[in-house]
């Protein structure tokens, strides 16, 4: 198991981004995102591994492209996990594969959320599977949120743009941290129920530390009618 110090130095540490509600083109109200699900433990014990909440699939105006949008959790209160791979797999009606998609997260913090927003293929599935690649025990590293940090990388001023033929959701991300980082955005779209329906992806780069920076992320056709939108953020290491 990796101990914190070794990466106590790294931008890359995933929280829990604020998130906007709203059922117009303006999107400015945020609200914290619902708390993971706690496994009460201490750093000598075995961590749980990271785990999906909500996942979706969603296609294009002409069903031509689709993609996947997931939300996963780390339930620990006493470990962070230092590299996280989601791969989804899409099926047939019969349930033969169609293909996969992969996305990774570089450090995902104890009781934190991220999302990930990726295209699945150019086909339209029965059905999807997301799924986190089990982690082993040295890429989990100790870590008290009270002592070690807890970065939140907050996104607000959300601002979702329908012109007719793509939407698009603008908005600032916070860079908690003391070095330039770049932070990939994903935006959820949600139901009026609540439910996870489709997503969207976005880029930070260069975000300037202790400072706002702006980003734009956007799909090419209009996204299904939806009540809400949140934002996670997914930084990226510095090396």
């Amino acid at each position: 198991m990796v101990d914190r110090r070794t990466f106590i130095g790294l931008a890359g540490m995933v929280g829990l981004s604020l998130a906007g509600c709203g059922t117009g083109n303006a999107v400015t109200q945020t609200t914290d995102s619902p708390q993971a699900t706690e496994v009460e433990q201490t750093p000598s014990e075995k961590p749980a591994q990271p785990r999906v909440t909500e996942y979706c699939f969603s296609t294009d105006d002409d069903n031509e492209y689709s993609y996947w949008t997931a939300i996963v959790e780390n339930p620990n209160t006493s470990y962070a996990a230092t590299y996280m791979r989601v791969r989804a797999t899409a099926y047939d009606e019969n349930g033969a594969i169609l293909g996969t998609s992969e996305d990774s997260a570089q450090l995902l913090l104890p009781q934190h959320k991220v999302a990930f927003n990726q295209q699945l293929g150019r086909y339209v599935p029965a059905s999807v599977e997301v799924e986190v690649a089990q982690l082993n025990d040295n890429e989990f590293a100790a870590w008290d949120l009270e002592t070690d940090g807890d970065p939140k990388f907050e996104i607000a001023n959300l601002n979702e743009i329908n012109d007719g033929r793509h939407t698009k959701v603008t908005g600032t991300v916070h860079n908690d941290f003391t070095q330039k980082t770049d932070i990939w955005v994903v935006i959820a779209l949600r139901d009026s129920e609540g439910k996870l329906i489709d997503g969207m992806y976005g880029y930070a780069k260069d975000a300037t530390p202790q400072d706002d920076t702006a980003f734009e992320a956007e799909v090419f056709y209009v996204a299904p009618e939806h009540a809400s939108i949140e934002g996670y953020a997914n930084p990226i290491v510095p090396r």
